[in-house]
């Protein structure tokens, strides 16, 4: 079926180019991705990182001065309304919408500085995937105050909220759209952390996934964790300073 509006399609590694070789190097080794080719029309091709068959992702060039990061890309029925409705409702519009060869996006942030793209992609045939090995499985919002940020995207994007009690007590926000869930959100459990969206990949395990990481030079960081009914988890920066989220989902543990 076509992809819903308000999910997660696209995930890029904002990176500068010379730490291309090294994020593929990481990434092929603690996830298996391989990477491809394809002409966007610009000096030189775009780099997409692969799961087999599957394209998940590719690379991005940030602005001078700002960290490797992953970049999420948020599908929006008309880029350019939601653009104009993210910066009625607080956020802002740090890339005016503008075509790409296989769309059109944004590059925005909601008013705690959370940075994501809104993107309507040109082929309207383009179908959605479960989640397997070696693709991105969820998109975390992790905030300062949950709470605060969450009207926001309500007001501007359209989701509708619903709060889930977790097991150590605290509550995990779900935002929706309509009954499907699109992502979630939460208070950081670090107050030092910016608000940021914490993209998770599926792996076959977590625990050897992490090994991987470590010996390819990434941080864990924290511990490797279970959260019933959800999966096993970990969080590793990557060798170039980007940081994912790695889980093993509860269906497949």
């Amino acid at each position: 079926m076509p992809y819903d509006n308000r999910s997660f399609v696209w995930y890029e590694l904002n990176t500068a180019t010379d730490n291309r070789s090294k994020a593929i190097a990481f990434y092929g080794e603690t996830i298996g991705w391989k990477t491809t080719e394809m002409d966007m029309g610009g000096d030189s091709p775009y780099v997409m990182f692969n799961a087999g068959e599957q394209s998940v992702g590719g690379f991005g060039a940030p602005p001078a001065g700002i960290p490797s990061h992953w970049l999420a890309y948020l599908r929006v029925e008309d880029v350019d309304a939601s653009t104009a409705a993210v910066a009625e409702h607080g956020g802002k519009v740090l890339m005016d919408a503008f075509d790409i060869p296989v769309g059109r996006m944004a590059v925005v942030q909601d008013p705690q500085g959370a940075t994501f793209a809104l993107f309507k992609e040109a082929d309207p045939a383009s179908e959605s995937k479960p989640s397997t090995p070696g693709t991105f499985h969820w998109n975390e919002l992790w905030s300062p105050d949950i709470d605060a940020v969450a009207p926001f995207y309500e007001a501007a994007l359209g989701f509708t909220r619903a709060s889930m009690d977790m097991p150590d007590g605290r509550t995990y926000t779900l935002l929706n759209d309509g009954e499907a869930m699109r992502c979630g959100g939460m208070t950081s459990p670090d107050p030092s952390i910016p608000a940021m969206w914490l993209a998770w990949v599926h792996v076959d395990n977590v625990d050897e996934a992490v090994g991987r990481a470590q010996r390819s030079g990434g941080e864990l960081y924290g511990d490797i964790f279970d959260v019933p009914g959800v999966g096993r988890l970990g969080i590793v920066k990557d060798t170039i300073g980007a940081v994912i989220g790695l889980i093993t989902p509860a269906a497949a543990s």
